[in-house]
């Protein structure tokens, strides 16, 4: 297991959250399913891109989805580089499991879902992805919480690999359509 070592450079307070996740809402035009039990910290993005109404919680026109990306083993010092460069270049890259790529996109008729970067809006699937993490010698389990622009999602259930309905989306290509904005720990 790894330490997690995030400078405050990269943290923005407005962003931490231990409560208020805000139940049975909407974010983006989709179901929220908030990360009850998880610790957020916020990530330096306010203010950062265009405007700010990507990160709302309003479910206005603008509003991006939220989803979660598990971080596989954890927060060391390689990924804290590589989420420091997400923030600050805006570019999420496809990792190598693509098992729904070939399957047909049920946001997009008639589109495959092809390679990208997988996340979930389910915070219990992520939790099967989550990375471990070491702080002050306690163990976290360790996932990014993420904001997804609605109409780039790729979806399927219907795919024979899809064995959970509507738990993994997909965002083609390397792409800022995805945006970390917080970091979320659970104990181990």
């Amino acid at each position: 297991m790894s330490a997690c070592k995030l400078n405050k450079s990269q943290l923005d307070p407005r962003g931490n959250r231990t409560e208020g996740w805000g139940i049975n809402e909407k974010r983006g035009g989709k179901k929220y399913i908030p990360p009850l039990g998880w610790i957020g910290f916020g990530l330096k993005v306010w203010d950062k891109y265009e405007n700010n109404i990507w990160i709302g919680m309003r479910n206005v026109i603008g509003e991006w989805c939220v989803a979660y990306h598990g971080v596989g083993n954890g927060l060391n010092s390689d990924k804290v580089k590589n989420i420091a460069g997400l923030i600050y270049k805006g570019s999420f890259k496809a990792g190598k499991g693509q098992w729904h790529q070939y399957c047909d996109d049920q946001y997009h008729p008639g589109k495959k879902v092809g390679k990208g970067v997988y996340c979930t809006p389910s915070i219990a699937t992520a939790e099967r992805y989550a990375g471990k993490s070491v702080i002050n010698n306690i163990s976290y389990k360790t996932v990014i919480m993420v904001r997804v622009k609605p109409e780039v999602i790729r979806h399927c259930d219907s795919c024979k690999d899809s064995k959970e309905p509507n738990n993994y989306w997909v965002v083609n290509g390397i792409t800022d359509e995805i945006r970390p904005y917080r970091i979320l720990y659970k104990k181990d």
